[in-house]
């Protein structure tokens, strides 16, 4: 009863358009007083039912007044100049950041040996241990820059940035630009990224929500680990990009550059040791 109780109680207080008018903390704060009493004894998923079921009523006209304000002022579906200025923006930042954050890794080279955790570290050799070092932490901080980048369309936002809470599971919340249907998808830079034991909780968490996305940065010749389901749509790379309105092209353009600057100071760097 809690559930539904809430969905209503939130639906009489709140318009999708009073929604998307105030700010991120706002509908957060709003949302946390909706929520059932013993909210804090469920599980995450369970948590993630009754927070997508309070938001659920206000998504369809909170996108139709964030698709209809970029429209008017052509900010970013309808002008690809902009658009493409914008995502290379997020990846210039990208690479401002894992500059730094290589030169700190090459910095801590003889820490690591001193106290290994790997076998490269154990071996001492330094090529290893910093290509490992680096890789691991461009490839981690890719998955928030995929969220960054979709969250620029007017047909998606990320619950935790625009509602300042976690659904389990879900990176982004998104209008479909061709159906309209409102889908919940996890996104995963690349087909071979889940383990089996990951690829089971996924399917829990997206079963949730009534139209549950998998979704791949980038198109690879890798194999799918997570299976087809159906209840649940995979997609990869323009797949998923072109259902929120932005150019895949785009994407791949400034990811590759974004690596070839990042992999050029690294053989700086590594020319220097």
């Amino acid at each position: 009863m809690g559930y539904y109780f809430t969905t209503l109680l939130f639906a009489k207080h709140m318009d999708g358009q009073q929604f998307w008018g105030i700010s991120e903390i706002k509908r957060g704060e709003f949302v946390a007083k909706n929520r059932p009493s013993n909210y804090s004894q469920l599980n995450k998923v369970e948590q993630s039912r009754i927070d997508s079921g309070i938001v659920n009523p206000l998504l369809d006209s909170f996108f139709t007044v964030s698709i209809d304000n970029d429209k008017k002022h052509g900010q970013f579906i309808d002008n690809a100049t902009n658009q493409e200025k914008k995502i290379s923006e997020i990846f210039d930042s990208f690479i401002n950041e894992k500059m730094k954050k290589i030169v700190s890794i090459f910095s801590k080279l003889e820490s690591f040996t001193k106290k290994p955790s790997n076998i490269y570290e154990f071996a001492k050799t330094p090529g290893f241990i910093l290509g490992n070092k680096v890789t691991r932490d461009i490839s981690e901080s890719l998955g928030h820059i995929w969220e960054d980048v979709a969250s620029l369309s007017p047909y998606a936002l990320s619950p935790d940035d625009d509602f300042l809470f976690k659904i389990a599971g879900i990176d982004l919340i998104a209008k479909h630009i061709s159906t309209g249907k409102i889908e919940y998808i996890q996104i995963k830079t690349k087909e071979n990224t889940l383990t089996g034991s990951q690829k089971d909780r996924s399917i829990n968490e997206l079963l949730v929500h009534e139209h549950p996305v998998f979704a791949t940065a980038l198109k690879t010749h890798s194999s799918w680990t997570f299976s087809t389901h159906e209840q649940i749509v995979r997609v990869a790379g323009s797949g998923f990009w072109e259902r929120i309105g932005i150019n895949y092209e785009f994407v791949m353009k400034h990811s590759i550059r974004a690596i070839e600057q990042l992999h050029e100071e690294w053989l700086k760097l590594n020319k220097a040791q």
